[in-house]
């Protein structure tokens, strides 16, 4: 009888398919582990080259942070209206990631509108895929792998990429990226400097259309506004700090005070810990914050108003009231007599009050920027310089309501057309569109707010001399709350 025995060799091939075996089979394990989650097995790149910044939030390795807060709003607003990607513009790519981390946290408290809940945000590590990746090409392949795995995460991931202009844009290297944004495809984040967005991003229509930038305002000017603001704060306030239509709605409650009403919140300081804390324990969502100052959009039970007002933390409380164009009447205005200004009186020649060099902010109802009154009828050039909505869901800057295009034409409606018929008060002026009613004349407080903010930081480099608001809402609050 013969017996087998395993020789050397034997042993060794035996020994090899074991081993295969078993790397098959935890193989098989793990991809269907993997399966089981949010989405299937992400390539080698993804793996080497982006942080799952979400993931971070809910091991707590990233913490809270209230200096970027009201970018930190906007960013996740853009993202929860899903019509543009987000773009986090500023010079220091630190205060990009502390914006982007924020947001990641939010994700992970559970704090952001319900479309978002669950997502991940990965973070693309540019310096490590450009280290490694040395030439375009592989450049290129690392992110079409990294962009396949979002793509098929069914739009459960959201990709930060920190240098955008490097891969979006002229001069950008050549992958898949902007294809799957403009497909709708890919959700993601962007960061940037002012510089680059404006070359090559802002200044080519066709791919400016897809993103929203988000200018990060300098915090040094913050802390100085904000320093200013609490002096005023401490003396301008009086009287009950909650609205006399707050005090009617909790008087006439049905609900036991769980009744939930959208509230503007003037805080004495909105990182307040305390103040935060009584926000969280009362279920009061803060859905926004005007620029860098204290006050918050904020929507609360109608049992939490108490607690705020008897915090001592703040300064008044407002419901986010609807505002509605009201009418514009160019009554008689005296301009004529004034246009044409003589010499003397110092001034050498004489001249022209028509509104050159000088930009007028229009924020109403959008303005159609290709109307004759704002072209000279060529459709070469419009006197509307710039174009922003800020009415919640709406990207268009047209007017479906017409009242801000009639608005923008008494102010600046060209003298060339059917010979001086329609011609506006200052008819060599720029107009810049801020758009604050929707296609029915109706908006909010805090987007009229948001877009005053917009102008506090921007005048200068468009230089807005006047700033028109044919709207408004009933006169309830005194004018120092």
């Amino acid at each position: 009888m013969k017996i087998s025995v395993f020789g050397f060799r034997t042993t060794k091939r035996f020994a090899a398919i074991a081993i295969l075996a078993s790397f098959v089979f935890s193989n098989v394990f793990a991809v269907e582990a993997l399966r089981s989650e949010k989405y299937n097995v992400v390539s080698t790149a993804t793996a080497k080259y982006t942080t799952d910044l979400t993931q971070l939030g809910r091991e707590g390795r990233l913490r809270a942070d209230l200096s970027f807060e009201a970018e930190t709003m906007r960013l996740i607003k853009v993202l929860g209206e899903g019509v543009r990607q987000p773009v986090v513009v500023n010079e220091d790519k630190g205060v990009q990631h502390a914006i982007v981390e924020q947001a990641a946290l939010r994700i992970a408290n559970g704090t952001v509108p319900a479309n978002l809940a669950n997502k991940t945000i990965l973070k693309l590590e540019t310096d490590v895929l450009y280290s490694n990746a040395r030439t375009p090409a592989a450049i290129a392949e690392a992110v079409n792998a990294i962009v396949k795995d979002a793509i098929a995460s069914k739009g459960q991931t959201i990709l930060f990429v920190d240098e955008l202009t490097n891969l979006v844009g002229s001069d950008s290297v050549k992958n898949d990226l902007f294809t799957a944004i403009a497909d709708g495809k890919l959700i993601m984040i962007g960061g940037s400097s002012y510089e680059n967005y404006e070359q090559r991003i802002g200044s080519q229509m066709d791919v400016a259309k897809y993103f929203d930038g988000i200018l990060v305002s300098s915090r040094n000017n913050a802390v100085a506004v904000n320093a200013d603001e609490s002096k005023s704060d401490e003396t301008g306030f009086r009287g009950d700090n909650v609205s006399s239509d707050i005090r009617e709605m909790l008087a006439n409650d049905t609900t036991g005070g769980k009744r939930r009403i959208d509230v503007i919140l003037q805080a004495k300081d909105a990182a307040n810990e305390s103040l935060r804390a009584i926000m969280a324990q009362n279920g009061v969502r803060l859905e926004d914050r005007i620029g860098s100052t204290d006050t918050m959009v904020v929507n609360l039970p109608l049992g939490s108003v108490n607690d705020l007002s008897q915090s001592g933390l703040i300064n008044y409380l407002s419901p986010d009231r609807e505002i509605r164009s009201t009418g514009h009447v160019e009554n008689a205005s005296g301009t004529s007599g004034v246009r044409t200004q003589p010499m003397g009186y110092g001034r050498l020649l004489p001249y022209t009050l028509d509104g050159n060099n000088v930009a007028i902010a229009v924020l109403d109802s959008g303005i159609y920027a290709n109307h004759h009154a704002f072209t000279d009828g060529l459709l070469l050039s419009s006197s509307v310089k710039y174009s922003k909505s800020f009415v919640a869901g709406v990207t268009s800057t047209e007017d479906e309501y017409g009242h801000g295009t009639h608005v923008a034409s008494i102010a600046a409606g060209s003298a060339s057309r059917s010979l001086g018929a329609y011609k506006g008060i200052a008819t060599g002026a720029n107009l810049i569109n801020l758009k604050v009613l929707n296609s029915q004349g109706v908006g909010t407080t805090s987007a009229l707010l948001s877009a005053l903010d917009w102008i506090k930081t921007n005048y200068n480099s468009y230089n807005i001399k006047v700033v028109n608001m044919s709207l408004g809402a009933p006169a309830i609050d005194s004018w120092t709350n």
